[in-house]
């Protein structure tokens, strides 16, 4: 991993920034449907309740990745 790549609870914490922020907005009602294993496993990184395993990590990844890809944001950034 170089330095410009994020680890997860980097990624986690981005996540739940935005759940927080936008939970209640219905223009993100169709992420939240969609990632409703990701967001509470986000919360769960960021607040170091579990340990992810490989399964866990492709989920937090993705669910972040389309969060990236939303704003067209770089999601090694």
């Amino acid at each position: 991993m170089d330095n410009s790549e994020m680890d997860n609870s980097q990624k986690a914490e981005i996540t739940v920034q935005f759940t927080q922020d936008s939970f209640n907005d219905d223009l993100y009602s169709d992420f939240f449907d969609y990632h409703d294993l990701g967001v509470p496993l986000s919360i769960a990184v960021q607040q170091e309740m579990v340990i992810l395993t490989d399964a866990g990590e492709k989920v937090l990844q993705e669910t972040y990745e389309d969060l990236c890809l939303r704003f067209e944001a770089d999601p090694d950034r």
